[in-house]
């Protein structure tokens, strides 16, 4: 493929993006590559076919936008001789930089199975993934609402945030996910926030998820005040358990960045001999964790 393909100079106007619904918007990554394009004049060239005329945008969307913020009246673009589906795998199969997000994965299975009318497992075998994986990301895209993945395309809302809280409160109440999704939105909350929200939803009464609704800004400043006053003797004992895992975990990134600390660690003994062990015990936690997030409370 790669003698058959050709890099040339597309005009940004006549630029089909249909495609751009796939990713997740970053305007801060279009201001920072712009600033970075301005001071440097090097594009990398972006995917694109032409297969009848008007080229197709594949990857490369925050580049289009970076430079459109500059009054540049054209990209660079290696033409792939491909059709849109396999293009669309190919440029999954290369990328380089942000990791898409495991939504991100699940609108382009959900492009490539029920737009292209592929079978999932050849788009499994297209983007080198199992069957199954396949099948977990079209879940995540059919049983997340529709507003809510508009906002996180639109980067109004976090991804993140997104998965963690409001998909399991999204398989019990979707309308409750919405609307808390709404109100993230609205307020800009931080994961964090959004993710008490959703507990509070869960443990509250009829009364309690009313008053949450309408005033949700309070409700976080009152929880962050009891918080500020609960000593850690007082907390229950699993959150005691998952603090202290993310404090150890915390640090021992640090331990293993720094060359020194590493080597008077351990660290060899310990990433052949325990860390095996211990990543078999978080997959077990994890497991047990996602099957009580799908539980309804």
């Amino acid at each position: 493929m790669s003698a058959l393909a050709a890099v040339v100079e597309l005009e940004l106007s006549r630029l089909d993006l249909r495609y751009r619904s796939l990713r997740i918007a970053d305007l801060g990554g279009a201001v920072r590559l712009a600033a970075a394009l301005g001071a440097e004049g090097q594009v990398a060239p972006v995917l694109a076919i032409q297969p009848a005329g008007t080229p197709i945008l594949i990857d490369g969307f925050v580049r289009v936008a970076a430079l459109r913020r500059l009054g540049r009246d054209t990209v660079p673009a290696l033409l792939l001789p491909l059709t849109e589906a396999a293009a669309l795998s190919f440029s999954y199969r290369q990328h380089r930089g942000r990791r898409p997000t495991a939504l991100e994965e699940g609108w382009l299975v959900q492009e490539l199975h029920v737009q292209q009318g592929q079978a999932l497992g050849a788009v499994a075998a297209a983007l080198e993934r199992s069957t199954s994986w396949a099948s977990r990301r079209l879940g995540l895209v059919r049983e997340l609402p529709e507003p809510i993945q508009d906002w996180v395309r639109a980067g109004a809302l976090s991804a993140h945030g997104a998965m963690r809280s409001l998909l399991p409160l999204a398989r019990t109440n979707a309308d409750a996910a919405t609307r808390l999704g709404a109100i993230a939105r609205e307020e800009r909350l931080t994961t964090r926030q959004l993710g008490r929200l959703c507990a509070a939803w869960r443990a509250g009464n009829g009364e309690q998820r009313r008053q949450l609704l309408a005033q949700p800004r309070l409700y976080l400043r009152l929880d962050e005040h009891v918080a500020a006053k609960r000593q850690p003797s007082e907390l229950p004992a699993l959150v005691r358990d998952f603090e202290a895992l993310r404090g150890i975990a915390r640090r021992a990134c640090r331990t293993l960045g720094d060359a020194r600390q590493r080597e008077q660690a351990g660290a060899t003994e310990a990433l052949l001999v325990v860390w095996p062990r211990t990543c078999g015990a978080f997959r077990e936690l994890t497991q047990v964790v996602e099957e009580q997030t799908r539980v309804a409370p």
